[in-house]
């Protein structure tokens, strides 16, 4: 019996037999391109509704208007064309199937031939090329499947847009729970108390980072400026840092990624993660929109070269 889901089974079994010039390259600029040379080509009537009302075309409009449209129409469009030509899902929506058998010019096509085709004889008893097709009729059909299509559309737009919000979530949840990790590492080192094991691991401050060094004059680390148990995460992590303009002081959550400390009237020292100073003992700020804007021009000029500008 031919149903919606044979008719999915047996045009995904044409596509992987590779005889149709379309669809070779699967990226959604490649599926978008096939389509407009699809549309440049021509359609014959069995293919324009779906075409139509896919790429929500003008019936009595140009082709040029036309072919702006295809050109102008989002390839996330067509990432789930990719996703069930690789098997990456099981299914997809009802428009990119018919889009998809017109492309690989599977026949008979669209859904409702291929199920006629099973009493039927000929393949195209509703499209076919001799059929006396009314414009009328035609324009409701085509208005009818914008309308199908656009509430498809809609339907799929929020669950992509539920994805990304719990992507986000996930991304943002990850970044705070790092940074309070981070915090809790930094103050229950501040919390230990004094030791003098020569055997103990320690770190110092020298410039712009953290290096080993000997534990022998290992004080209470709220002392700045000398040696500290060794944190493997500020080790590694904690450094003081150059930035530009272009560097990126905020995650794509608009969560900061730097932190800062005032040296002087015109200079900011900026450090790669949040804690204390290690020669001021002054808790670092997470870095602000406003401080860049002030501060990241000018904090790279030497203060000849201002006292210069003054004069």
């Amino acid at each position: 019996m031919k149903t919606d889901v044979t008719y999915k089974k047996e045009i995904l079994e044409k596509y992987k037999r590779g005889d149709s010039d379309y669809l070779k390259e699967l990226s959604p600029a490649k599926i978008r391109r096939d389509c407009l040379l699809k549309y440049e080509e021509g359609l014959v009537k069995k293919d324009e509704l779906k075409f139509y009302a896919f790429f929500n075309l003008e019936e009595e409009g140009s082709t040029r208007d036309n072919i702006r449209r295809i050109k102008e129409i989002d390839i996330d469009r067509f990432r789930p064309f990719k996703n069930f030509l690789i098997g990456k899902t099981s299914d997809t929506l009802h428009d990119n199937i018919e889009l998809i058998a017109i492309l690989i010019n599977f026949e008979p096509r669209p859904l409702n031939n291929y199920r006629n085709s099973e009493s039927v004889g000929a393949i195209d008893h509703v499209f076919d090329e001799q059929d006396q097709f009314e414009l009328s009729n035609k324009s409701i059909d085509i208005k009818e499947s914008r309308s199908i299509h656009k509430t498809l559309l809609v339907e799929d737009v929020k669950k992509e847009d539920k994805a990304k919000f719990k992507k986000e979530i996930l991304v943002a949840g990850f970044g705070i729970t790092a940074v309070v990790v981070f915090i809790l590492i930094t103050n229950f080192s501040k919390l230990k108390p004094a030791v003098t094991v020569h055997t103990q691991k320690c770190m110092i401050w020298k410039n712009d980072r953290y290096k080993i060094a000997s534990c022998h004059q290992l004080i209470s680390s709220k002392t700045c400026n000398a040696p500290i148990a060794y944190n493997e995460v500020k080790f590694n992590h904690f450094k003081k840092i150059e930035v530009s303009a272009a560097y990126p002081f905020f995650s794509e959550t608009n969560q900061p990624q730097v932190w800062y400390q005032k040296k002087g009237k015109y200079e900011v020292e900026f450090f790669s993660a949040p804690g204390i100073h290690p020669l001021t003992c002054k808790t670092l700020k997470p870095v602000t929109a406003y401080i860049v804007e002030k501060y990241v021009p000018v904090h790279n000029i030497s203060d000849s070269s201002l006292e210069s500008l003054v004069r």
